[in-house]
């Protein structure tokens, strides 16, 4: 499995103001001095990837609070307090945010930081969307899980909030290529759907790969040009026609009554590739048998309806 390092950029602020801003790759080390006031500093860091992070803080006497930005954020402990001058925080099980470290104390300090490699606990090689009718299909695959309970696949609304439509069962613990596949069929065609996928250990902990996958179900286009029967039928007053046209073109439909006369012209004009229904309204019509045409390229096609009153 890779291990995931990432760059934490670290803004140094005192509670009389902007002191520093410097930026802090791991094995870096920062110094300061809080006085012998008891000065406030406040750390702080991004959490880019959940990478196993411990940051180590030395002085004479400080304590260190951890906490974030967002409220709905965790964290490991409200109060880590330093014995001897001595303390570290290993920020390896946060989600991907921004956090504040607050520290206090007398004296000179150090800030250092250090990284070690932090394995996910599934190798994730595949995650993608494939459109269809009325549906989108997720597929991913893993090359290695350890203790992976179960996959959560979660989609996007549209206030960008992430809700979880679905969760499958993991393989437990595997070195051995797994494909997984779930059909999520609670979509709408011509809408853009984004998708995201998370793992849940046996412990309960989420894990987040980063990785997102997004699809646009669609009507296929028609194969052949056709024209189908009308629904309802009989029918009192209106009826539904529909009809399929394999390419862009000009298209007529026409509505006749049994004399040949056109009572009706429905659609005369230029008409995108796809499946149309249109409505044909025979309120001012006399009850009767109805023909209706519909002509496109070299297609054309008649079918018969029966208006009842």
């Amino acid at each position: 499995m890779k291990a995931l390092c990432s760059v934490l950029i670290f803004l140094f602020l005192s509670i009389s103001g902007f002191t520093q801003v410097t930026e802090m790759n791991c094995g870096d080390t920062a110094t300061g001095n809080f006085g012998q006031s008891g000065n406030e500093y406040l750390f702080g860091f991004e959490n880019h990837y959940q990478s196993q992070l411990n940051i180590i803080l030395i002085c004479e006497q400080s304590h260190l609070d951890l906490f974030s930005r967002l409220p709905e954020l965790p964290w490991p402990s409200d109060t880590c307090w330093l014995a001897e001058g001595y303390g570290q925080i290993d920020i390896a099980s946060l989600p991907k945010g921004t956090y504040y470290i607050r520290a206090t104390g007398i004296g000179p300090f150090q800030m250092r930081l250090y990284c070690e490699e932090y394995q996910l606990p599934v190798e994730l090689t595949v995650f993608e969307a494939t459109a269809g009718n009325g549906q989108v299909t997720l597929h991913w695959q893993t090359a290695s899980e350890k203790d992976n309970d179960c996959f959560e696949l979660q989609r996007q609304t549209e206030n960008s909030q992430w809700i979880t439509i679905a969760e499958i069962p993991g393989s437990g613990n595997s070195q051995t290529t797994i494909n997984y596949e779930y059909i999520d069929q609670a979509v709408v065609n011509g809408v853009t759907y984004v998708y995201c996928l998370l793992s849940r250990d046996l412990n309960g902990t989420i894990h987040d790969y980063g990785q997102t996958a997004e699809a646009t179900p669609l009507t296929p286009i028609p194969t052949e040009y056709a024209l189908h029967q009308n629904f309802p039928n009989p029918f009192n007053p209106q009826t539904s026609i529909s009809y399929a046209l394999t390419e862009t073109g000009f298209v007529t439909l026409k509505v006749y009554n049994v004399m040949g006369q056109e009572v009706a012209n429905l659609v005369d004009g230029q008409m995108e590739s796809g499946h149309h229904t249109t409505t044909f309204d025979g309120k001012n019509l006399p009850a009767g048998i109805y023909f209706y045409t519909l002509k496109v390229a070299n297609f054309t096609s008649t079918k018969k309806m029966l208006l009842v009153k």
